[in-house]
């Protein structure tokens, strides 16, 4: 829980007073550099996902998570030990 929100702090001050297209692409950056995970974020329409936002060069995502109604995100290569709390870091963000 603790490195959970040292995470959503950081992600908090990433995100400050920026578009929402530059924050996601400053937490996949930030994302990317701390624990070497490359992810995208995209807008959902139904069945389809559309990039949005992060690493260009994610080539074979492995994960394909929802975190909202109308926004997802790919991964790949996760780091298993902390990606629950990064991903609640996230979620927390963006809400």
């Amino acid at each position: 829980m603790e490195r959970e929100m040292c995470i959503y702090k950081e992600l908090l001050k990433i995100s400050k007073d920026k578009s929402l297209e530059d924050e996601l692409n400053d937490i996949a950056d930030y994302i990317y550099k701390e624990y070497g995970t490359k992810i995208n974020f995209c807008k959902i329409f139904g069945n389809r996902w559309s990039y949005c936002a992060g690493n260009k060069n994610l080539i074979m995502p492995k994960y394909r998570i929802v975190l909202t109604e109308d926004l997802g995100l790919l991964a790949e290569n996760v780091d298993e030990e902390n990606w629950n709390e990064i991903l609640q870091a996230i979620k927390k963000v963006i809400a």
